[in-house]
C-alpha cells in the first residue's frame, strides 16, 4: 500500500508541474526543433 501513496504523490506533483510550466517546456521544444521540422 505504501507504493500506491507513492505513486499517487508523483502523479499529483507531475500534473501539477505540467500545468505550471507546460508551455513554457512546448515553447523551449518548438524552439530547437525548428530546424529540424523545415527540412524537406
Amino acid at each position: 500500500m505504501r507504493w500506491l501513496k507513492g505513486f499517487v504523490a508523483g502523479a499529483i506533483v507531475g500534473g501539477v508541474l505540467v500545468w505550471i510550466y507546460g508551455r513554457e517546456v512546448r515553447e523551449y521544444i518548438d524552439d530547437k526543433t525548428r530546424a529540424a521540422r523545415a527540412r524537406p
